[in-house]
């Protein structure tokens, strides 16, 4: 599956089919979980460009993925994920999640 792909309710895991199923009966919370997932899938995309464009080669090149893990840690620790474990409810994590993943998206636009 590539990034561009639409993805469909069978490559989620059970918990997110639970989330796809409610989605008309429970729609705010289906929103809140589908923006985290586009937030989250914008960190990595461009996460995963940051590390190509150190690294001079292709995105998985050869079957090999191209994690500096040194960095990685960096850029978590300037966005400080561990606030959104702090939060009451499921709203306000969920919020809080898809904010810290915007910031390191910016902060990845720096380097």
């Amino acid at each position: 599956m590539s990034y561009s792909e639409t993805w469909s309710p069978s490559f989620l895991k059970t918990e997110c089919q639970s989330v796809y199923a409610k989605r008309t009966t429970d729609p705010k919370g289906y929103e809140l979980y589908e923006n985290e997932a586009n937030e989250f899938r914008k960190f990595i995309v461009a996460l995963e460009m940051l590390e190509v464009k150190q690294s001079g080669r292709e995105l998985c090149a050869g079957g090999t993925h191209l994690i500096n893990f040194k960095q990685r840690k960096e850029l978590y620790k300037q966005s400080n994920l561990c606030d959104c474990y702090m939060t009451n409810n499921k709203e306000s994590f969920l919020n809080c999640l898809a904010e810290k993943r915007k910031q390191l998206v910016d902060i990845i636009k720096k380097y």
